[in-house]
């Protein structure tokens, strides 16, 4: 019996409680994980007050959505303002990590939890998963204390694993110390945008290292969203393991992804039976 594979893109998180829980509107916009284009939208202030250039740059992106019909992909693949990606970037993190420990979406009847289930039931007694969502929705299902993840190689070391090609909210990328600023630093080295230092990474719980504490900047290990997203925020020895597994795989499975990350496309094609 091989390993299925299930993908999960933004549209998994996003339905991840039946419609009928998540009540009132307000109540809704608290608790739902927004799709992309939601971004700009489903807005916790609280976090945006921290960040003066993803207001800004939200707000020029909104007024560039309804005049040119862009998407939010589209508004960012082209976004030249480096300290607004950068306050974007942090906002993410933030945003997807505080929402992931919301004691109300804790509560809610979980698709994940009925998901994790059946594979512990099936045949196979365990699954490759492969997911873009940055949240900890899927960790939680598995282990709602989050230890069974609580080092980096803990998510594919167990028969069910977990990469998440786009990172993830608690994960972060140690950058030195080369400016003031996060913001500086990041925009004397744009290209960390598009290729993080994989293989030094830290939990967002775990300290910094011993030996000079100040020398980094923690930055958020995630994908900025973009029309083609062509890198990886994830551990190189996951994305080993699904190297290793994806020539094996006889079942795939798909939920909420519109098949559009020419990274894990390519990988695909590693795949040499027929699938399910």
């Amino acid at each position: 019996m091989t390993t299925p594979l299930i993908i999960l893109g933004a549209g998994a998180s996003h339905d991840f409680t039946h419609p009928i829980h998540l009540g009132v509107s307000s109540h809704r916009e608290h608790i739902t994980f927004p799709i992309t284009d939601d971004l700009i939208s489903l807005v916790d202030t609280e976090i945006e007050s921290r960040y003066s250039g993803f207001k800004t740059m939200r707000s020029l992106i909104t007024s560039s959505i309804v005049s040119k019909r862009k998407s939010f992909e589209e508004c960012v693949e082209s976004w030249g303002d480096y300290e607004q990606r950068t306050a974007l970037l942090l906002y993410l993190g933030d945003y997807f990590y505080k929402k992931s420990n919301d004691k109300q979406v804790e509560k809610l009847p979980n698709n994940f939890l009925a998901l994790i289930d059946l594979i512990k039931k099936s045949p196979a007694k365990g699954a490759n998963f492969v997911t873009f969502n940055y949240d900890l929705l899927l960790e939680k299902a598995i282990d709602p204390t989050l230890e069974q993840f609580f080092n980096l190689p803990d998510y594919v070391k167990n028969p069910i694993r977990i990469i998440k090609i786009h990172g993830s909210c608690d994960w972060y990328s140690l950058m030195s110390r080369v400016s003031t600023d996060i913001y500086s630093a990041l925009k004397q080295h744009p290209e960390f945008f598009n290729k993080p230092n994989r293989e030094i990474l830290t939990k967002r719980w775990l300290n910094q290292p011993n030996s000079g504490a100040n020398q980094f900047f923690h930055v958020p290990m995630i994908s900025i969203p973009t029309t083609s997203t062509k890198y990886h925020s994830c551990p190189l020895e996951h994305i080993r393991i699904l190297d290793e597994n994806l020539p094996n795989t006889e079942k795939v499975l798909i939920i909420g992804w519109k098949a559009g990350d020419t990274f894990l496309l390519e990988k695909l094609r590693a795949i040499k039976k027929p699938v399910d």
